[in-house]
């Protein structure tokens, strides 16, 4: 046979194997294989959020990543400044407590906050606390830390195990307890 010849019936058996199997696909399940990572409702990136209320600023927050799920919502290198908290401690009128929380990844489950990786608080009450992890409630204004902790208030600093500190009642409690008190 003539190399054209074989070369028409090479084309034409490929153009008849190829409408068989458009016609009648291989019989038999295809595997489909799907990603199980959960996929976010919301993410952003780089952001600054606002919050007002009265005409008063309420709160600043400034991250760096953020994701909301359906359950929870995870959040990187974040920082909050919470103004016009309800100050126990100090009676004078107008004054107001500020709150600074700095996280390096945290996620919220509803009122409950859980920290990794790294969480700062601070105050203008002069309360100030870091903790590698730990938990915190925001309507009850309790934090639990687990491992390490520094601690420093106006009575002096303060180094353990497993932080305990109530916001509203300035409760204080800790694992193996050291530190410097100043005296007046």
């Amino acid at each position: 046979m003539n190399s054209l010849y074989k070369t028409y019936l090479f084309f034409l058996g490929f153009l008849l194997f190829s409408i068989f199997f458009i016609l009648e696909p291989p019989s038999g399940k295809a595997k489909v294989e799907r990603n199980k990572e959960e996929v976010p409702i919301l993410e952003v990136d780089h952001f600054q959020f606002y919050a007002l209320l009265q005409n008063q600023p309420d709160m600043l927050v400034v991250g760096k990543k953020a994701k909301q799920f359906k359950d929870r919502e995870e959040f990187w290198d974040f920082y909050l400044t919470n103004f016009g908290v309800k100050s126990n401690t100090n009676k004078k009128d107008g004054f107001k407590k500020i709150e600074y929380f700095s996280v390096n990844y945290g996620i919220r489950r509803g009122k409950r906050y859980e920290f990794y990786d790294g969480f700062e608080y601070s105050n203008n009450e002069g309360v100030k606390f870091k903790s590698l992890q730990g938990f915190y409630l925001s309507d009850q204004k309790v934090f639990q830390g687990r491992g390490k902790f520094e601690f420093e208030n106006q009575q002096g600093v303060f180094v353990g195990n497993n932080l305990y500190y109530n916001g509203n009642t300035q409760e204080l409690r800790a694992d193996i307890p050291r530190g410097k008190i100043w005296l007046e």
